[in-house]
């Protein structure tokens, strides 16, 4: 059993790579995000599909899982992609990685650009250390969660972000963040609009009515040390406030962890045997 990771171009097909597309050109077997998607790409690139098999894996047929491992064990090797970029960054390659390495099998990458990368190379903020996240949570409550649990440590912080919430998420930085934290929005990443807009967070009244809100962003902003959020005394009454309407025990042992400053498994580990 092998499954291959492809990483295929953000938008500009000069991107693909040499081994990338001879995999596509002698490949047979492979699982794609969007097959309409999968064959307008080899159209562009010349390479036929008579022949080829594929298959759709996207976050919606995942309960389907021992269909594709049988999938894996038919085929010498099975190459997985998704639209654009890496199948593991925010697209719904690792429940499969997870499933054959747990059967032994074999897992491989041919690698490209990807957008969290190639913002942070643009960015102009510093890349050591940095945090890829992934998209925000859609609510304020779960963004508050996701700030006081996540920017506690110095360095770049990177999210995607679909123009749909694009104002409303920076919306919701700009009122959590400290005013002189640097800020980037990439936009359109490697295709023919590509943007980038750089800005302390202070500034977003002016920068806000001269984004163009459309096609794919990533956002990034950097936090130094003394700079990361305390949300200490907010988030413990949040969390009080939660175990009381819910009281489980996990909630309960996360408030514990907040206070004395341990790790939440090990307090409801502890809460757990003395029950």
């Amino acid at each position: 059993m092998r499954l291959i990771l492809l990483s295929t171009p953000l938008g500009n097909l000069q991107d693909m790579t040499l081994r990338v597309k001879h995999a596509l050109e002698e490949g047979q077997a492979f699982f794609v995000e969007d097959t309409r998607l999968f064959f307008g790409l080899m159209r562009s690139l010349g390479i036929a599909t008579e022949g080829k098999k594929v298959w759709s894996w996207h976050d919606h047929n995942q309960e389907q899982m021992d269909f594709f491992l049988q999938k894996l064990e038919e085929f010498p090797e099975v190459f997985l992609l998704s639209d654009a970029g890496s199948p593991i960054i925010s697209d719904p390659a690792y429940p499969l990685i997870k499933e054959v390495l747990a059967r032994k099998g074999e897992v491989d990458s041919y690698s490209a650009a990807t957008a969290p990368v190639l913002a942070l190379e643009l960015s102009g903020l510093p890349a050591n250390p940095f945090y890829f996240f992934g998209f925000l949570p859609r609510q304020n409550k779960k963004r508050e969660e996701w700030l006081r649990e996540n920017t506690v440590a110095k360095g770049t912080y990177i999210v995607f972000e679909s123009p749909h919430r694009l104002i409303d998420s920076i919306d919701f930085l700009y009122k959590n963040l400290p005013g002189d934290t640097p800020f980037v929005v990439a936009r359109e990443l490697s295709k023919k609009f590509q943007e980038v807009t750089r800005f302390a967070l202070s500034e977003w009244g002016n920068v806000k009515d001269t984004l163009t809100v459309k096609g794919e962003f990533v956002l990034l902003f950097y936090l130094d040390k003394g700079q990361a959020i305390d949300f200490s005394a907010k988030g413990l009454e949040q969390m009080a406030e939660d175990y009381l309407n819910a009281p489980k025990p996990r909630k309960i042992s996360k408030l514990i962890a907040e206070i004395l400053g341990k790790d939440a498994k090990e307090v409801y580990r502890q809460l757990s045997q003395s029950t």
